[in-house]
């Protein structure tokens, strides 16, 4: 009789675990419009940032409502965002450090086509008859708020990039 030789192979995967949760933990992904993407064909004037936060959040003094993009354009993606994390999250617990910075990319491409598509749907209160009158002027028939030249849309993107320490 032959004896039976059984072979266990046994690795330690705790340090790839612990890199990929750190990965997942340790890093945000923010939208809008990062410092490189804010300078705008017109020199004087706002940048694209500038212009994205006034809309976003309104100008009383200057007779601009509020048109809440960037908050609504990632809530009406919400579902796809959490179900990506949610593999993000399971490509973590299998160790897999470039799966997770992959998903979270993944996460932030999702919220900006979320931004994105509010913006071209709206909906959106109305420009008011002087707007409208200046972009006529200038030759643009477009009437819908938040598109007039493209170029904050076209500037709307996301960073991922190492979370900071509370208090920095």
């Amino acid at each position: 009789m032959k004896p039976h030789v059984h072979l266990h192979l046994v690795t330690n995967n705790l340090p790839d675990l612990m890199a990929a949760i750190r990965a997942l933990n340790m890093n945000e992904v923010l939208v809008g419009v990062p410092e490189k993407n804010d300078t705008r064909d017109e020199a004087d004037g706002p940048n694209n940032a500038e212009i994205a936060y006034i809309q976003n959040t309104g100008s009383p003094v200057h007779n601009i409502p509020a048109r809440s993009f960037l908050a609504e354009g990632v809530e009406n993606v919400q579902d796809r965002i959490t179900k990506r994390l949610w593999q993000t999250a399971q490509k973590a617990l299998e160790g897999d450090v470039v799966s997770v910075e992959k998903g979270l990319i993944g996460v932030g491409q999702i919220a900006v086509d979320g931004v994105k598509d509010k913006i071209l749907t709206g909906p959106f209160q109305g420009l008011a008859p002087r707007t409208l009158a200046a972009r006529r002027k200038r030759g643009v028939t477009r009437t819908e708020p938040l598109r007039d030249t493209g170029q904050m849309i076209n500037a709307m993107t996301f960073v991922l990039r190492k979370r900071r320490k509370k208090g920095k």
